[in-house]
């Protein structure tokens, strides 16, 4: 397995598993129109801006085995003055779950936090229903700091919670594997 820094040239591949998971993930939160129809533009135009205009804060980590993307995460660090790094995006192929991918990715970003923001911690939103995603993050030491609400591309706005981790010492108290 490798772990590298994505460029523009891991564009396509990330759009792909990106709408993937939404389509697996959001199945029941967005419309089947909107997932067979307009997704794959929808997330073409999110990492075309990440990638032609990034910001400055941004930090993206791609996993290959076999020049075949398993997942990635993508971050901005210091994106919020309490909570610190925002992790924005972590997916990981269907097939590749349970692999400790996802793991491994968010301790890429830990690392890079650590050493970018020294003293910060880190933060994600999890869709209420993704009850996978609540243990995984449970399991790394993130504590659940309430709910707030997500307006998706399409649709009524969907619960969410904010998973926090307000000291990366804490991180990866307990383990578990994505």
């Amino acid at each position: 397995m490798e772990f590298t820094i994505a460029s523009k040239a891991d564009q396509s591949a990330i759009v792909a598993l990106h709408a993937q998971s939404w389509r697996e993930a959001y199945k029941t939160i967005l419309s089947t129109d909107f997932l067979q129809n307009s997704l794959i533009q929808n997330r073409t135009d999110v990492w075309t801006e990440r990638f032609n205009q990034p910001k400055d804060n941004q930090y993206i980590i791609v996993a290959y085995d076999n020049n075949e993307l398993c997942g990635f995460i993508c971050a901005y660090g210091n994106e919020h003055q309490q909570w610190g790094t925002f992790v924005d995006n972590l997916h990981v192929a269907s097939a590749r779950k349970g692999q400790g991918i996802g793991k491994r990715l968010m301790q890429k970003v830990v690392e890079w936090s650590k050493l970018q923001y020294p003293g910060k911690g880190l933060y994600l939103e999890v869709l209420a229903d993704n009850i996978a995603a609540q243990r995984f993050y449970d399991g790394l030491g993130a504590v659940n700091q309430g709910k707030a609400y997500w307006q998706p591309p399409e649709g009524e706005p969907v619960k969410e919670f904010l998973y926090v981790w307000e000291s990366l010492e804490n991180y990866g108290c307990k383990s578990a594997a994505i």
